[in-house]
């Protein structure tokens, strides 16, 4: 196995992927953020690039590094990874059609002179509602916090401007809820992440996983970092499960999520991924600043070896049976990042018996292209589908190199997941760069990375 092979399964360019992998240091070297994980799909092959810390000051405990599984808080991709795929599937299911007025499935959304806006209207942020409201700091009990959300006045006219609004999608998290008569992580659940095998996806995270999950901002009532606990105040308020934010996903989730895109809406066939007898490559490019690996039927974490950075190889490490030969590492006085090995349980390879129960689809072909084709038009400087932000909207974080297709949707704490049909490819860059404070910004980052992964695409037809 040659030390180039987990870029030649992909078909990228290793110069390009090392490109993308520099810039994650440099960020990380210049404290935007302590940390991250880079993950790449390209023609149904995986690859993951880990570097920094997850939680360079716990509570308790030793400083945690990243892995590639680590979990981190998605912000506003639950917006399109949680909220978005519910509503589709109800419109395929004829529940309800984009042109269904909210509140007539939510009657309290009609006061304030909403009674017309439709469930279309609300996932393309022409609603004109506002973007924001404080709920958490009036001492509200969660219901006086729906009240307040449900009946909010118009902050704009219906149709003429794109405002991104959280309401909106609170609002239509809610209209998810009552149609499927269960709570939202529920639904989510069952509907999208088991089918997937998201297994790692949850609305409500777990105490007993702390040292799983990517710090955040610091938080004067949590008296420290908070970790494991949502970032966005409303949805923290709320209870964590909402539908304009609360995900949290590993980056390696998310591509199983972006794959069933480029299918169009299908669950990507099983791989035959086993846990067991995986060939991993050790092999490092010290030199060039990266190195490889693979296992049976998947691309894996690819680390860097670079005098600033001390990155051990990382590997799916799912059982005893497993001995993983970690990269030698380059040691530097500055820094010992050294991300662990990414735990893997069997768990995340579905049975035969539960892959046989699974459904064929998440979403019909027509809601798929539907959802990422132009839906604001008419609007300056707005290019937004349902949920999805798509190229040239004044959100766009694509990048340069890829294509008039690609769309995609940023996090506030750091994270982002794009997707290019042209390419059969997605990225997914998770980083909690609200650690380091909200002024730290990643949006340099993504571009940067998107060109770089991009441009590694050796063969684009």
């Amino acid at each position: 196995m040659n030390r180039n092979e987990g870029a030649e399964r992909l078909g990228l360019d290793m110069n390009g992927l090392q490109a993308a992998c520099a810039a994650v240091n440099r960020a990380i070297d210049a404290g935007i953020m302590p940390g991250a994980v880079l993950g790449v799909l390209h023609r149904g092959e995986t690859w993951f690039y880990a570097a920094g810390f997850a939680d360079p000051d716990p509570k308790q405990g030793e400083p945690v590094t990243v892995h590639k599984d680590t979990l981190y808080d998605c912000a506003s991709i639950t917006k399109v990874a949680v909220t978005l795929p519910l509503i589709l599937q109800l419109v395929d299911e004829g529940r309800i059609t984009l042109s269904t007025k909210a509140a007539d499935i939510v009657p309290a959304f009609g006061a304030s002179g909403k009674m017309a806006i439709t469930v279309g209207e609300l996932l393309t942020h022409t609603s004109g509602l506002a973007a924001d409201m404080n709920l958490h700091s009036r001492g509200w009990s969660r219901d006086q916090m729906w009240d307040a959300v449900l009946t909010s006045p118009l902050s704009s006219e219906t149709g003429k401007n794109v405002v991104y609004s959280d309401l909106g999608y609170l609002t239509l998290g809610r209209i998810a809820e009552e149609l499927l008569q269960m709570p939202l992580d529920q639904a989510i659940r069952q509907r999208v992440f088991e089918p997937l095998g998201m297994l790692d996806s949850t609305l409500t995270p777990s105490l007993e996983q702390l040292g799983r999950y990517a710090a955040t901002e610091y938080d004067e009532e949590f008296q420290g970092h908070l970790c494991g606990v949502v970032h966005d105040e409303k949805a923290r308020a709320l209870g964590g499960v909402c539908g304009h934010a609360g995900l949290f996903a590993t980056a390696g989730d998310l591509l199983r999520y972006a794959h069933m895109w480029l299918l169009e809406g299908a669950v990507p066939a099983p791989s035959g991924q086993t846990d067991e007898g995986a060939a991993v490559l050790t092999d490092i490019e010290a030199d060039a600043g990266a190195a490889s690996s693979t296992e049976t039927g998947t691309a894996v974490a690819a680390e860097a070896s670079s005098p600033a950075h001390s990155l051990s190889l990382a590997a799916e490490a799912s059982s005893s049976a497993h001995s993983l030969s970690p990269a030698a590492e380059a040691s530097s006085p500055a820094h010992s990042l050294s991300p662990a090995a990414g735990a893997s349980s069997s768990a995340r390879i579905q049975s035969p018996a539960a892959r046989a129960s699974s459904p064929a689809r998440i979403l019909s072909p027509a809601a798929a292209r539907t959802a990422i084709k132009p839906h604001t038009a008419a609007i300056p400087g707005a290019n937004r589908g349902l949920g999805w932000v798509l190229k040239g909207d004044r959100m766009d974080a694509s990048g340069d190199w890829m294509s008039e297709r690609a769309y995609g949707h940023t996090g506030f704490t750091g994270t982002s997941l794009w997707i290019d049909p042209a390419y059969d490819l997605a990225v997914v860059l998770m980083t909690n760069r609200v650690y380091c404070g909200r002024s730290s910004s990643v949006k340099e980052l993504r571009v940067q990375v998107h060109n770089a992964i991009t441009g590694a695409v050796r063969d684009p037809n």
